[in-house]
Formats: C-alpha cells, sequence, structure tokens
C-alpha cells in the first residue's frame, strides 16, 4: 500500500537540517580545531582564539573611564584579585579585527580625532541642519550648553567638598567652540550657558552618596534639588525675555 502525505514547512526544514549538517561537518570538520584560513576578501570573525594583549589591552579602566557603569560590571573595583581577564582579546584566524578609532564624514575616513575637533564637526553639522530646516519665525531653538563634570583627574575629585569654588583654573574646552558656532549661523540661536555655574559646583554631585556604596564616587551627575534646576530657571527667563 502507498501512502501520500504532505510535509508541513517546519518538519520538512528539520528534514533538510538533519541531513545537511553532519555533510557539512564531515566536510569542514572541527573549525575551532583547523585553523583555516579566512574567506577571500574578508575577515571571518567567528573563528579565532582568545589571546593575551598586554600593550593595547584593557582597552578601558571601567573605574575611572566609566563613571556610569552599572556597579555588579565593574569586577575590578569590587575586589577581583587577577587581572588577567582584562587582557584577552579576541583574535580571528588569519586576520585581526580593525579598530574603529576615526571618524568618517562622508566618504572621508579621519583618524585619531580628538574629542574637541569630534565635537566641533559634530555641532557644526547640527548647525548646518538648523539652518536649512528651521523656520525660525515658527520654531524658537535654544542650545543648552556644556554641564562640567569633576571626573577623570588625579586633581579633580568632588569627595568631600561642601562649597562651590570660587574661581577656575581653565575655562572649558568645548564653550568657546560653541560660541563660535553659534555665532556665525544665518538663524538666531539662544545657547543657555551653563558651563561656568556647573564648573563651580564641584560640591553638587552625588560623590560616594549615589547609593551604590562608598567605593563608588559620582563627580559627573548631580544632586537634586540643586544645579539642574537653575538650568530650568535659566530656560524660563530665556523664554519670557524672548
Amino acid at each position: 500500500m502507498a501512502y501520500n502525505f504532505l510535509l508541513s514547512p517546519l518538519a520538512k526544514a528539520f528534514v533538510i537540517l538533519w541531513v545537511i549538517i553532519p555533510l557539512l561537518y564531515q566536510a569542514c570538520g572541527n573549525a575551532f580545531d583547523e585553523k583555516k584560513p579566512n574567506q577571500e576578501g574578508g575577515c571571518d570573525a567567528s573563528l579565532g582564539n582568545w589571546v593575551i594583549d598586554d600593550f593595547n589591552y584593557p582597552l578601558y579602566n571601567a573605574s575611572t573611564d566609566c563613571p556610569f557603569i552599572v556597579k555588579g560590571f565593574d569586577c575590578l573595583r569590587n575586589g577581583r584579585p587577577d587581572h588577567g581577564y582584562l587582557k584577552y582579546k579576541w583574535k580571528p584566524i588569519g586576520c585581526d579585527l580593525p579598530r574603529w578609532a576615526y571618524v568618517q564624514i562622508g566618504d572621508k575616513i579621519i583618524e585619531g580625532m580628538d574629542y574637541i575637533e569630534a565635537y566641533k564637526i559634530g555641532l557644526t553639522t547640527w548647525a548646518n541642519w538648523i539652518d536649512s530646516n528651521i523656520d525660525q519665525s515658527k520654531i524658537k531653538v535654544l542650545f543648552q550648553g556644556i554641564a562640567a563634570s569633576h571626573s577623570g583627574g588625579v586633581k579633580v575629585n568632588c569627595v568631600e567638598q561642601t562649597q562651590p569654588e570660587q574661581e577656575l583654573e581653565a575655562p572649558h574646552p568645548g564653550l568657546d567652540i560653541a560660541k563660535s558656532i553659534l555665532s556665525n549661523m544665518t538663524n538666531p540661536v539662544d545657547l543657555l550657558d551653563i558651563t561656568l555655574l556647573t564648573q563651580l559646583r564641584i560640591d553638587g554631585h552625588p560623590s560616594i552618596y549615589s547609593g551604590r556604596g562608598t567605593s563608588y564616587v559620582d563627580c559627573s551627575h548631580w544632586c537634586l534639588a540643586g544645579v539642574p534646576d537653575t538650568w530650568n530657571e535659566i530656560l524660563y527667563a530665556t523664554l519670557i525675555q524672548n
């Protein structure tokens, strides 16, 4: 007796995979043991090994370079005694993963750009878009300036600070860039300049009182009530004056 039946799409897929997978394994063997060259014209990042790189790794210090990292992810700060896990990099077979230390503008690639130059280019792009797309007779454009932080340096620390600073050693490097670009725009933009007032308030950060334990120091965010309320007051004053 002959039986005619139709396989469901799921069953067909299972049959195809059941036939193909053994053939692929037989043809390729264990890809992770056999160090085969990459496919032509590209880097197969899926096959490789973890290797020690003492020169370039770790790529960053999570405790100092990432002030907003979730506490549970910062193994070093949480007391992990070994450091070897920080120095492993993934090395694909026959090639290297490219490092993305560049900025691309259209077809132009710029390597080694510092953050100030990148800020200038980004702000200029924004300003050009505003000039080309915003009808100033209908829309009021305001630009909030740079809010300073007090982290990232040996001399800059907000721990045990209880009063504002009275003077500054140096102005914020991004402020002059913002003022210059905004002043050259076709359509006027109001700058909500909060840089100086935030630079002076080294006492206004959560510091060790962020709820994450005294080993975690937050000198970037702001306590509330506090400094951000002044930003709102400046915004309201600007709207009323205009």
